[in-house]
């Protein structure tokens, strides 16, 4: 399918395509939360003369109705949020709003995949370490919890990565 490239009509492009995956940065996924959460606000003014009871489910109404339009279609099997990191209650919502995992890709890019949903894989040469940011009072001999600069190499991050510079200079890098 093709979508519009418009940001306005996006969630419609996403009914009419019904994608079995759908990646987005934060900022859309929270934008999807506030027009969430700014119909549930309607729908609990319109039921304020309502017992307190009934205004307590006005939010499980609106998620109910808003499956029942498909916001995102009716295949989502997997949602992705890229490009920063996305919040955790945003998050929430969006496993709670369609079912399915999230992945959360902040940082792939840069590590070459390695970290992914805050989990690093330790694949065959893969090296990871932290050193010492004397400048900015981190050591790794902190205490309760270690602070520093985390240095990582992988096949597949790209060349010019973080075991450049400094850290190669005072011996402690090596070229990706």
């Amino acid at each position: 399918g093709v979508a519009s490239s418009s940001l306005t009509r996006l969630l419609e492009d996403i009914q009419l395509l019904r994608p079995t995956v759908v990646a987005a940065s934060p900022a859309i996924w929270c934008s999807v939360m506030r027009d969430w959460e700014e119909e549930v606000a309607s729908v609990e003014k319109k039921a304020s003369n309502e017992a307190e009871a009934e205004r307590a489910l006005c939010s499980n109404r609106v998620l109910n109705a808003w499956r029942n339009r498909r916001i995102l279609g009716n295949r989502i099997q997997v949602l992705v949020s890229t490009g920063s990191p996305l919040p955790h209650r945003v998050g929430r919502w969006l496993f709670r709003a369609v079912g399915r995992p999230i992945v959360n890709g902040y940082g792939t890019t840069e590590t070459g995949g390695l970290i992914s949903n805050g989990l690093v894989k330790m694949d065959e040469g893969v090296d990871i370490r932290l050193v010492d940011v004397p400048s900015l009072g981190y050591l790794t001999s902190d205490e309760p919890f270690p602070r520093g600069e985390i240095l990582a190499s992988s096949p597949r991050i790209h060349p010019g990565g973080y075991y450049q510079g400094a850290h190669k200079e005072n011996g402690e890098g090596r070229e990706s």
